[in-house]
């Protein structure tokens, strides 16, 4: 039997499809990329980690990209070694297509200004090589905004990850031209902060992801187990984006991949 065209493509900007290697991915991404699935950015949350998304990439299905970013996440920022990172990345760091996932998290404990040296070193390090940056950031908007305005306008191209913050916040983000990341948050019950910035922002300032596995999808396995927000959600997320705001599925889905592909290109 032929396989159904799916109605539109979609992209995963942020997915850490090494973390459950064995576990079900790939049969995940297969039926994924048989609905529409082709195009997957793979973020790090260290110096191992980057390395691992190198491997990673050779292990792609047949007409599905992936996309290795190469960073240090804020709950890693203490193991961060300057010397250590600019030697890899002269012997490696033409192989990545951006930089992520760095960021600022209160949640832990390291301390804040540890955090904002170690992104602010990636930081600079996208925008000196001209690629794309994948944020984390929680509890910590105004401290990023903050910094945001302190480099007058010297900004790589970014995307807020799993943005769940108010209008006003997002806008600012978006006066500094970066993206708000649109996935699990977006789906959840108690979503109205999420669904009020998705139609307060320009359809072009938007990407989705699913940060899959650490991200709860609301659903239940056969055997009671709770499964992670994850790829086959995102066709699920693009039309709830295209109803709440009034447009057409398929256009909505063809924008959503425009911007990550205008955003992991190289300016």
């Amino acid at each position: 039997m032929a396989m159904v065209e799916p109605s539109f493509k979609f992209i995963d900007t942020h997915i850490h499809i090494g973390a459950q290697e064995g576990q079900g991915a790939h049969e995940l991404l297969a039926q994924a990329q048989a609905l529409g699935l082709h195009e997957l950015w793979l973020p790090a949350v260290s110096l191992a980690d980057s390395k691992r998304n190198l491997e990673l990439v050779a292990t792609a299905p047949l007409g599905l990209q992936y996309y290795p970013f190469a960073g240090v996440h804020p709950m890693e920022a203490m193991e961060f070694n300057e010397a250590t990172w600019t030697q890899y990345w002269a012997q490696e760091g033409e192989r990545f297509t951006g930089i992520g996932e760095i960021g600022l998290d209160k949640r832990f404990s390291v301390p804040l200004a540890t955090q904002l040296a170690v992104f602010d070193y990636f930081f600079s390090l996208a925008y000196q090589e001209q690629l794309p940056v994948l944020i984390h950031c929680v509890g910590a908007h105004n401290e990023l905004l903050h910094y945001l305005k302190s480099r007058h306008q010297k900004l790589p191209r970014s995307v807020i990850h799993g943005a769940c913050v108010s209008v006003e916040t997002a806008l600012s983000y978006h006066k500094y031209g970066f993206y708000l990341g649109l996935g699990a948050a977006f789906m959840a019950p108690n979503a109205a902060k999420v669904l009020a910035m998705a139609k307060a922002l320009p359809l072009e300032a938007l990407v989705t992801e699913t940060d899959w596995p650490y991200m709860n999808g609301g659903k239940v396995s056969a055997n009671g187990q709770k499964l992670p927000f994850g790829p086959l959600d995102l066709t699920l997320l693009i039309r709830l984006l295209a109803n709440i705001r009034g447009q057409d599925e398929v256009g909505v889905a063809q924008v959503l991949i425009k911007n990550a592909q205008m955003l992991r290109t190289r300016a």
